[in-house]
């Protein structure tokens, strides 16, 4: 049990994510290596979103030199609302990527460059952030690069760049929504503690920590995800009509097999390869 990592599922989204299944175990591995205890509330207002929690400085949005694209870095997992203690456990806001964007917009920058390192991150604000990411590619080029991963809700927001650029190791894909419900019932029972949900309703209470899930809840859970998914693999149609419905069931790809499976259009050795290409 990770009681750390459980509470960070459960504050962004109630545990319902579009992130690779690496994405995850990294996340679980960041918290395992804090100390809390010798972290202050202090620090984590001067790190803020410009430093990761190692005091590592962040790659800023900007133009790139002698040239009008406006590279937009988005690094570490997508939280919807993702606070200063999200920030430096590596992820980033919703919110931020945004404004990143905005910036470019508004200094009419000809080409946004979105240069992602990315697992996924969270249902909530993923859809949101996809459809301004639309709205700014049908008035401007929007391109997408990548020498690590774009992988899940990542792959929703970047879906509608006109041309997707990766090197030969990038992982991308890993089209679907995932949801986790740990129970503690049966350890609870083992320590003599029973716990009792006093509720309104036949599925208020439903994922519950100290309660296994039902056969029926468990339907209901499961009927949510293939909703997202759905929504979610239909937005990539839409937008990367050469990916198929094989190669959309949560699994990854990289080098040939992102391109032909219809995740990367152009594979390249180098970011600056990318930007001439974009240039």
């Amino acid at each position: 049990m990770n009681s750390k990592f459980d509470k960070l599922l459960a504050k962004h989204g109630g545990g319902s994510w579009m992130i690779s299944e690496q994405g995850l175990a990294n996340m679980k591995a960041r918290l395992d290596c804090v100390d809390f205890d010798s972290i202050s509330l202090e620090a984590l207002d001067e790190f803020g979103p410009e430093y990761d929690y190692m005091g590592n400085e962040l790659a800023r949005p900007g133009f790139l030199k002698e040239s009008s694209v406006f590279m937009v870095p988005i690094n570490g997992p997508l939280i919807k609302g993702a606070d200063n203690f999200d920030k430096v456990m590596g992820a980033i806001g919703h919110d931020d990527v945004r404004q990143f964007i905005q910036a470019g917009i508004d200094a009419d920058a000809d080409t946004i460059l979105l240069n992602i390192n990315s697992p996924g991150g969270t249902v909530l604000g993923t859809p949101e952030l996809a459809d301004f990411i639309s709205s700014v590619a049908a008035d401007r080029q929007v391109a997408l690069y990548t020498e690590t991963m774009v992988a899940s809700a990542a792959e929703y927001i970047g879906a509608a760049a006109s041309v997707h650029i990766a090197t030969p190791s990038a992982v991308r894909g890993s089209i679907g929504v995932i949801m986790t419900h740990v129970s503690f019932q049966e350890m609870m029972e083992k320590e003599g503690v029973k716990v009792d949900l006093i509720t309104s309703g036949e599925h208020k209470g439903a994922g519950h920590p100290y309660k296994n899930l039902t056969e029926e809840q468990r339907e209901l859970f499961q009927a949510e995800v293939d909703i997202l998914a759905g929504t979610f693999k239909d937005h990539m149609r839409i937008n990367r009509p050469g990916i198929k419905e094989e190669a959309m069931q949560g699994q990854t790809f990289t080098g040939a097999a992102a391109q032909a499976s219809g995740f990367t259009d152009i594979v390249v050795g180098s970011f600056a390869e990318a930007v001439e290409i974009v240039s």
